[in-house]
């Protein structure tokens, strides 16, 4: 299972080794629950996360994750919140679950998509993810395929490594 990590949208693209194909692409959505303390509402959000990654990754039979996770750097305290909380979720899926879990920095993303430039636009990104793996799994929605695209472009990433 490849990831683009976050609270509120985690982008998600599951790798089938056997095949070397993604078998399903998407984005996990959960927002802010109005009538809701923050506490209450980033409780919600964290199980919700959570819970979507153990349907997926038992009906897919997930033997890893893969995650781009931010290298700490963000604009604001609460996209730092967020994040940290986002994290947290995760480690504590993958340890409960027994999953190796692998971490990738969007800079290894952007120098897998095109190294010799150092800036790489979202769009690079797609159309990376889109000449490499097609784009039957991207969503039609422009604001999503970013998402799916980074987890995409995840696992070049780990199997470089490899």
């Amino acid at each position: 299972m490849c990831l683009d990590l976050g609270l509120g949208k985690t982008g998600v693209a599951i790798w089938d080794d056997e095949s070397e194909k993604f078998i399903f692409g998407g984005v996990i959505f959960s927002e802010v629950q109005e009538g809701l303390s923050v506490a209450q509402s980033n409780i919600f959000r964290c199980r919700f996360l959570v819970s979507r990654l153990k349907l997926l990754a038992q009906k897919y039979n997930v033997i890893r994750i893969v995650a781009e996770f931010p290298h700490g750097g963000s604009k604001s305290a609460k996209a730092m919140r967020a994040m940290a909380m986002s994290l947290a979720c995760l480690a504590s899926f993958a340890e409960l679950s027994k999953l190796p879990l692998f971490s990738v920095t969007p800079d290894e993303v952007k120098r897998m998509v095109c190294p010799e430039r150092e800036e790489v636009s979202k769009e690079m990104v797609q159309a990376y993810a889109k000449a490499r793996f097609s784009d039957r799994l991207l969503p039609k929605q422009k604001a999503l395929r970013e998402h799916v695209a980074d987890a995409m472009v995840c696992i070049d990433v780990y199997l470089l490594r490899k």
